[in-house]
């Protein structure tokens, strides 16, 4: 038989869980605002070496997948089941 309390603990661990979750993508999302806004005014300045840096390191992140990005070139450990890079 499923024990209640058993339930009750999962579910308060899952939505402390969700609550780290939501806090990193909020800080997540301003802080990739904040590089987008600062990148598209850099791109805007008269200065041809400038334009060409930021240029370049929006072609990548644009150029590459999440995946690639996310990698660590193989270097992953294993902990457990979860594996770690």
């Amino acid at each position: 038989m499923i024990k209640i309390d058993k339930i009750l603990n999962i579910l308060l661990r899952l939505v402390d869980a969700s609550k780290v979750t939501i806090s990193l993508t909020i800080v997540a999302a301003l802080l990739a605002s904040a590089i987008a806004f600062i990148s598209g005014v850099l791109l805007l300045n008269r200065h041809k070496i400038i334009r060409f840096l930021v240029r370049t390191y929006v072609e990548i992140f644009r150029g590459t997948s999440l995946l690639v990005q996310l990698s660590n070139k193989g270097n992953k450990k294993q902990r457990g089941r979860f594996l770690l890079s």
